[in-house]
């Protein structure tokens, strides 16, 4: 650790010993990670005036206030979900850190630390255009567009995949939130009532119009999607006359509502129309798109309450549509739904791909940057069928592959628009052709199919490999 520079240690300190005030907390702004998993939860996490937490949006992180010297973080009812102390200092920034106190088990002891570290000046430059206003995950902002939408996911680290390739093709103005749904204890790739419970709470939180999201629209999305253009035009016409609407789950005259894609704008009736499914949800445990589609099938509770619902144009495409609906002459994004695994939703959004993707510029930026962080940094290797990796890859300055021992990955070759990964033999083992790039949580993956007799001669599916990486 460093000394502080003696203009900060007037401030911070009494008799060389840091002293805690709200002066100086509300003044800075500070990176939140959790350990032992080391996520960066938020890049730019605030505390202001008054008690609030901004910059990053969790029931667990909603208010703090200081303690005989300690930071205590609150969660929406007041309870202490960690109480923070000073942890030392590098180069004249403060960390801070705490044991992590789960709310509804206060007297169990968890091993999670979260740590805040102080933003230097260089790192709060490099922030201008991150600003996070929301959320858990990384969040990409750009200030200067007209365009305001957020974005609300929920994943699974076994479907990392699938959320890369979803959130790469999301516009760089749009803010991205990104709900780990292991990291929340409730678990589940998407299904049963603990998880249901937990979206509708989110978003109950979402559309309070007297939450701290300053976004004209807010979108809920499942992210079995691959989106191939820019949304908010589309959802703002969808939502004229209307205050929430959600994706087509047919296309049939008297449709339901597919709740893979929601879009809303915050408002006393949209929340209490949240309150109402988690209620229902909560007291029969059944699905919630069957409650959502029972609520806005039911008239006289639409009317009393004032709630205008509807339905997002064909453009904002299911496949459940492709019975009942010509295929759109343009399309938003493409919900791989009526299938349920990864390598199955991957197979399906590869076959409309050709269909729907108009430019390939995000494909070749991805490959770009990956091109040039082959040998920079550890890949993770594994099978989109698998539910984690087979291990972690390194390559040399010549892409031979260090660190990771099977007779299939032996050197890696970069030919054309593709990465060749050649056996020990010499023979193609996996083409990689597939690139993308999750500019919001810094990751870039590729992804390609193994090489098989049988997958050649179409005798069995194909088998998918990826490559991934933060930068």
């Amino acid at each position: 650790m460093t000394t502080m520079p003696e203009t900060f240690a007037d401030r911070r300190t009494q008799n060389g010993v840091f002293v805690l005030n709200p002066e100086w907390l509300t003044s800075r702004s500070f990176r939140f990670r959790a350990e032992p998993r080391g996520q960066e939860m938020s890049p730019a996490l605030r505390f202001e005036q008054g008690g609030a937490v901004a910059g990053y949006d969790h029931p667990n992180e909603a208010r703090w206030t200081i303690d005989g010297g300690q930071l205590l973080i609150l969660n929406f009812q007041g309870q202490p979900t960690c109480i923070m102390s000073y942890a030392g200092q590098t180069d004249g920034s403060v960390a801070l850190a705490g044991i992590f106190v789960d709310p509804t088990q206060p007297d169990v002891p968890t091993n999670v630390v979260h740590w805040l570290f102080e933003n230097g000046e260089q790192a709060e430059a490099a922030e201008t255009n991150r600003i996070p206003d929301g959320q858990r995950g990384a969040i990409v902002n750009d200030p200067t567009s007209a365009e305001s939408l957020s974005v609300f996911s929920f994943y699974t680290p076994n479907f990392e995949p699938m959320l890369i390739r979803f959130v790469s093709g999301i516009a760089d103005n749009v803010n991205c939130h990104c709900y780990n749904l292991d990291s929340e204890g409730v678990g589940g790739d998407g299904g049963g009532k603990k998880v249901w419970q937990f979206k509708t709470e989110r978003l109950i939180h979402c559309s309070d119009p007297t939450s701290n999201h300053s976004d004209d629209i807010i979108v809920f999305a499942d992210i079995d999607i691959a989106v191939y253009d820019k949304m908010a035009s589309g959802l703002k016409s969808a939502l004229e006359g209307h205050d929430i609407v959600f994706q087509r789950e047919t296309g049939r005259a008297n449709d339901q509502a597919n709740i893979g894609v929601i879009a809303f704008r915050r408002s006393t009736v949209v929340s209490r129309f949240w309150t109402d499914v988690l209620t229902i949800v909560e007291q029969t445990s059944n699905w919630d798109q069957a409650v959502v589609n029972e609520l806005i099938a039911n008239k006289p509770y639409l009317r009393q309450i004032g709630l205008r619902t509807g339905f997002l144009p064909s453009e904002f495409w299911a496949h459940s549509q492709g019975v009942f609906l010509p295929l759109p002459h343009k399309c938003v994004l493409h919900h791989a739904n009526c299938i349920s695994t990864i390598d199955g939703k991957w197979l399906q959004l590869n076959a409309y791909r050709e269909l729907f993707e108009s430019s390939k510029s995000r494909s070749i930026e991805a490959f770009t940057e990956i091109k040039r962080l082959l040998t920079m940094v550890v890949w993770s290797f594994g099978n989109l069928a698998l539910p984690g990796p087979y291990g972690n890859i390194r390559f040399d300055d010549a892409l031979y592959v260090k660190e990771y021992n099977n007779f299939n990955e032996h050197r890696l070759v970069v030919r054309d628009e593709s990465l060749i990964m050649l056996n020990q033999d010499g023979h193609i083992s996996c083409k990689f052709n597939e690139f993308y790039m999750d500019r919001a949580r810094k990751r870039v993956m590729a992804v390609g199919v193994l090489f098989r007799q049988k997958v050649l001669q179409g005798d069995q599916k194909p088998i998918f490999h990826y490559l991934i990486a933060s930068f």
